[in-house]
């Protein structure tokens, strides 16, 4: 097992995110701007109690170097869709309106009422449907963010194609 999840990182941590134009990039973690925090913060605050979960659209983000020199997706500008009752998750993950002018899917950020940071099965198909988007964002906190993006799931998940239908 130890063995598997190792070559599973090698495999999927070089695998990276796609850029604009096509070249392929690092994997790259995503975070929220100080002001966008603040306004996640708050919503946090108004609507998890209530067992809400609600979505972001963003539409504007930027690449930023870490004091580390990782270079992470800073989300600067977000539209807030529709919240709803948490059974009722995947209605706030109805993001046809969160696509650009092209068709192009846009990042989405969404909550996690539970606290939970972890991508859920709905979330993971969400994003590899959605893996033209660089990154998707999960708030599971009133200060707290976990970033991922489809186009990793979609590489392990053909890597692990390749090694079934490769077995003699």
């Amino acid at each position: 097992m130890k063995r598997l999840l190792a070559v599973l990182l090698l495999v999927a941590l070089p695998i990276a995110v796609r850029g604009q134009d096509g070249d392929i990039l690092p994997l790259r973690f995503a975070r929220a701007s100080s002001a966008l925090q603040s306004r996640f913060h708050s919503d946090w605050e108004a609507l998890s109690p209530a067992r809400q979960e609600w979505a972001y659209c963003i539409s504007k983000w930027s690449v930023s170097i870490t004091s580390d020199s990782d270079s992470v997706y800073v989300a600067e500008e977000v539209t807030r869709l529709r919240p709803v009752k948490a059974e009722q998750a995947g209605l706030a993950l109805d993001s046809g309106s969160c696509m650009t002018v092209e068709g192009v899917p846009l990042p989405i950020a969404h909550s996690h009422p539970s606290g939970n940071c972890s991508p859920s099965r709905l979330d993971i198909t969400a994003a590899v449907v959605r893996k033209q988007a660089p990154f998707q964002l999960i708030i599971c906190g009133p200060n707290s963010i976990a970033g991922y993006s489809g186009q990793v799931y979609v590489d392990v998940m053909k890597y692990n194609a390749g090694r079934l239908f490769s077995r003699k």
